[in-house]
């Protein structure tokens, strides 16, 4: 029994024997092919840049294949015949598999140096095409004289259209336009048609474009308060001035009160402006107790206010101001008041004070076409001004009288301003 269990194991060794003796050969015919394959390839990527990148892969991929069925298939057969006869132990599967492992190792490393390979020729190939780019480039490149003489073409050309434009369209002429070269971003150089009107608009300084208007407005106003409340009454009784008990507007609503506007950004400027404003004395004869007037009560002179505007995406700004007039006051007496020949030729006289009035606006404008701004507003002045009132007879004194007439007033005004 022992003699028969030596002989199978002696079978054994010998069978195992003989499987790496045939196993080995083909596996180092296996990875000679394999290396003297990839190096022929690998020397023919880098000696021919120009050879395809995919050719390249395709053979280093078809070599490994070959090598790796090859192999494969011997030792499928070469197993096939060992496990007909006997039983391979597992140490001897372990020997196998390891060879196995190791060549399959040493396909990977071959398939590395081809990739390594192919990477090599392309970047050689994009190196060498952005060489030739860059001959080519050099080569076409225009030169400076030959853009001057196309520039000085295109010129005369354009010349030429503009006057035979003139000459067919009496009616329509085509608007001046002064032609000059200049340099383009890129470097070159172009034909700019500038209209007169443009040039001209380039001549106004920027600190007067879009920062300055002038315009004027017609004006509507209101007095605030217009009666004292003592109709009939004398002086010292709660009359404005003597028999003055009342004021009347005296509208004017042509559009005479200029004015200029200096924005210093798009949210504040400084406006100035004249300002005029007039009011109708009501008084009652002392004797008849009728109804009369004595004269206009006028305020005149500067304003000057500074005014925060609102810019928006519209085209309709709102704006507040606040400021100050400089009023000079007057008083426009009727004839037979200054000179009443039914008192024994009696002369009277009325002095109006100047006053510094508040002035409080609010308002928006729109621009309709650029540059024209239509100016809607509402302005509240307060000006109550002083009066003296004398009169004469046969030069001598024989009245004073003090008193005042509030000229406070609403203003509704309605302008048109030019921007520049």
């Amino acid at each position: 029994m022992q003699n028969v269990y030596n002989s199978k194991v002696l079978h054994v060794m010998i069978l195992s024997t003989l499987f790496l003796c045939a196993a080995l050969p083909s596996f180092a015919d296996a990875e000679e092919v394999i290396s003297s394959t990839a190096a022929v390839d690998s020397e023919a990527v880098v000696s021919g840049v120009t050879v395809q990148d995919d050719e390249i892969s395709t053979d280093a991929a078809t070599v490994v294949t070959a090598a790796e069925d090859k192999t494969a298939d011997k030792a499928e057969a070469v197993a096939e015949e060992i496990a007909l006869e006997v039983e391979i132990p597992s140490t001897v599967a372990a020997d196998s598999e390891a060879v196995v492992s190791e060549v399959t190792v040493q396909d990977d490393e071959i398939s590395t140096d081809a990739a390594t390979a192919v990477t090599a020729a392309e970047d050689k190939t994009a190196d060498k095409a952005e060489a030739v780019a860059e001959e080519i480039a050099l080569e076409v490149e225009i030169p400076a004289s030959q853009v001057e003489e196309e520039t000085a073409a295109v010129e005369d050309i354009a010349v030429e259209v503009i006057e035979l434009a003139e000459e067919t369209s009496p009616v329509s002429p085509v608007e001046p336009q002064t032609t000059k070269t200049v340099e383009s971003a890129d470097g070159s150089m172009v034909m700019d048609l500038t209209s007169e009107e443009e040039s001209e608009e380039s001549v106004i300084p920027d600190f007067i474009r879009g920062h300055l208007q002038i315009g004027t407005r017609s004006v509507y106003r209101t007095l605030t308060d217009d009666d004292s409340g003592h109709k009939g009454g004398t002086y010292g009784t709660g009359t404005y001035l003597g028999t003055i008990y009342a004021l009347d507007e005296d509208q004017n609503v042509a559009p005479m009160q200029c004015y200029l506007t200096y924005f210093f950004n798009d949210y504040v400027g400084i406006e100035f402006a004249y300002d005029q404003m007039e009011a109708e004395t009501v008084a009652t004869n002392g004797e008849t107790m009728d109804i009369k007037t004595d004269g206009n009560v006028t305020l005149a002179g500067p304003t000057i206010s500074v005014i925060g505007r609102y810019k928006n995406k519209t085209s309709v700004t709102p704006f507040i101001g606040i400021g100050a007039g400089f009023f000079s006051g007057g008083f426009d007496a009727t004839s037979t008041w200054t000179h009443d020949i039914s008192r024994n030729d009696t002369y009277r006289y009325m002095n109006v004070d100047d006053v510094t009035a508040l002035l409080l606006t609010a308002g928006a404008e729109w621009e309709f076409v650029e540059h024209w701004m239509l100016n809607l507003s509402m302005q509240y002045v307060s000006a109550d001004v002083d009066a003296e009132f004398d009169s004469y007879l046969d030069g001598v004194q024989t009245n004073a009288q003090t008193g005042h007439f509030p000229m406070d007033n609403i203003a509704f005004r309605l302008g048109i301003a030019y921007q520049f």
